[in-house]
């Protein structure tokens, strides 16, 4: 987790995105326009 972070840090999301499972499922909380859940490795990448 601490070289993911790092790289994050750095600007680099490739190590966290291959890290990522396919049937992840984010819920991102609140009231904003992302508050809901992202169902799917692709629907974060390409919605989030």
């Amino acid at each position: 987790m601490q070289h993911l972070f790092e790289e994050f840090s750095k600007g680099n999301d490739t190590p966290f995105v291959e890290t990522m499972a396919d049937d992840i499922q984010w819920i991102w909380m609140g009231s904003g326009l992302w508050s809901r859940t992202f169902d799917g490795k692709q629907a974060v990448l390409d919605e989030l």
